[in-house]
């Protein structure tokens, strides 16, 4: 007799099956897609919600074999060139699940905010890209990207800035009035702020690389470029125990990227089309709050006045504009700030294809193999039997009306005990005070901003309204022109 559980398991299978089976009658041999061995493709990812979940937490198993590695050594392996480039010691690289707790705990006292320090935040943010917009000096750059003010006499006004350099240095500025606000106690130049800025994302990518080809890393002791920058924007470093670094990758590295990315979709995609949308990130902006967050307004109907009536568009007054937290919920599905999720599992088979390296752990005698995998987040928030066939598309309005699939499959701050303090309020929140305070420097009724690349395919790309690229230095030598009329 069947049980339940094989219930279960036979109705969550049987779709899957015959999704298999109807690829094999729809599409050719060359066409079918990728082929997985179990539940990990060829790639070593996963990417079904549920097994996605289960690997993010360590627990995803090979037929009756367990994870022997712990969660925090699963998680530390795959981050070991992070380790070396930057010498940190966090819960993203630590074996230690003490050092892990503390860490965590750390965090979350770090990022509650007070209502008055969201107040004075947007000020400053204004401030801050107002300045690099158009009084940012870009002597001594060293062939850094920067912002530069171009005026020549007898033609129009004409600014332009880098929006990569433009949104590191305001993200950096906000992680160091907040999180940081205890270390950082000098007063760093922005040139300084964007030094260390290219530094990271520079350290960031030689890591990543190191990690998937086995490329020589340069380690932090030796590399006096980042140290150097590091020193300029926290000169009492030596005064704290733990590298500053601990703190600031994360909070960080992940958040700019969707800063990035959200303000090109307002500011430059969708701003013909939904004006509104920025109209509702700004308006946040300058007042954060739960309620502002969460508030979907119904947008102000034009009335046609006739002898008889005045006759409204009864549609349009039913209809409501997405709220601050739809907006940046979409921008962290469509750019998530982790697109993989990667953890070590050593099963303890003897399957030859596991065994991609070997790591010593506590109180075994011998190295134990192992195997990089990862829980492919993007894949969870692009698939189209989820989220529909405009999964790809940047829409706000989707999370008007959600599902509990999409729920399930969305994991942009990771998932469970392995899911980022910053989740619930301070991640969103600090995402939709940068991108309306950067839109609120940009708001000018007089001239028109728009985007340039001496490059003929970034510009192609940008034209054809496709899905933006996800690659950390995708836009490093993007620009924005403003041009207005000569008075």
């Amino acid at each position: 007799m069947l049980s339940l559980r094989h219930l279960a398991v036979f109705a969550y299978a049987f779709p899957l099956n015959l999704r298999r089976l109807w690829n094999l009658v729809r599409w050719p041999k060359s066409a079918q897609p990728e082929q997985t061995v179990g539940s990990i493709d060829r790639r070593g990812r996963v990417s079904d919600p549920c097994l996605c979940r289960q690997l993010i937490e360590g627990k995803l198993t090979r037929g009756s074999n367990c994870n022997q590695l712990s969660l925090p050594q699963s998680m530390a392996i795959p981050n070991e060139g992070l380790r070396t480039v930057f010498g940190i010691d966090n819960a993203f690289t630590s074996h230690d699940p003490e050092l892990v707790k503390a860490f965590v705990d750390a965090a979350r006292g770090r990022i509650k905010m007070k209502p008055e320090e969201w107040s004075a935040l947007t000020p400053m943010i204004v401030d801050v890209a107002r300045r690099m917009i158009f009084d940012f000096n870009i002597d001594g750059m060293d062939g850094l990207r920067g912002p530069a003010l171009s005026k020549e006499p007898g033609v129009p006004s004409f600014v332009k800035f880098n929006i990569t350099s433009l949104v590191q240095v305001v993200s950096l500025r906000a992680i160091l009035a907040t999180v940081l606000k205890d270390e950082a106690k000098g007063s760093p130049s922005d040139l300084e702020i964007l030094k260390l800025a290219d530094q990271i994302n520079k350290g960031w990518i030689q890591a990543r690389k190191g990690t998937k080809d086995g490329t020589d890393i340069l380690s932090f002791e030796h590399n006096e470029d980042l140290k150097t920058s590091l020193e300029a924007v926290f000169p009492h470093q030596a005064e704290y125990e733990s590298n500053p670094l601990n703190i600031l990758l994360p909070s960080f590295e992940t958040m700019w990227r969707v800063v990035l990315r959200l303000l090109l979709e307002l500011k430059f995609r969708t701003s013909r089309k939904n004006p509104e949308w920025a109209k509702v990130m700004i308006s946040f902006c300058w007042n954060v709050n739960k309620e502002r967050f969460q508030e979907r307004r119904t947008p102000q109907v034009k009335l046609a006045k006739t002898k008889a009536v005045v006759v409204e568009n009864s549609k349009s007054s039913q209809e409501k504009t997405p709220s601050a937290k739809d907006i940046v919920l979409e921008a962290l599905r469509v750019y998530p700030p982790t697109r993989r999720i990667y953890r070590a599992y050593a099963w303890g088979d003897s399957q030859a294809s596991c065994k991609l390296g070997s790591v010593d752990i506590d109180d075994m005698p011998s190295q134990l193999p192992f195997r990089i995998v990862a829980a492919d987040i993007e894949s969870c928030h692009l698939e189209t039997d989820i989220w529909g066939t405009n999964a790809a598309v940047f829409d706000p309005t989707r999370w008007m009306n959600t599902t509990r699939a999409q729920i399930h499959a969305f994991m942009p701050f990771g998932y469970g005990v392995c899911e980022c303090p910053a989740k619930a309020v301070f991640g969103p929140r600090m995402i939709g005070t940068l991108v309306g305070a950067l839109l609120s420097a940009l708001d000018d009724d007089e001239c028109q901003w728009e985007l340039w690349c001496t490059d003929d395919n970034m510009m192609n790309h940008l034209a054809r309204k496709e899905r933006l690229y996800l690659d950390r230095d995708a836009y490093d030598e993007l620009e924005v022109i403003q041009v207005c009329s000569s008075s």
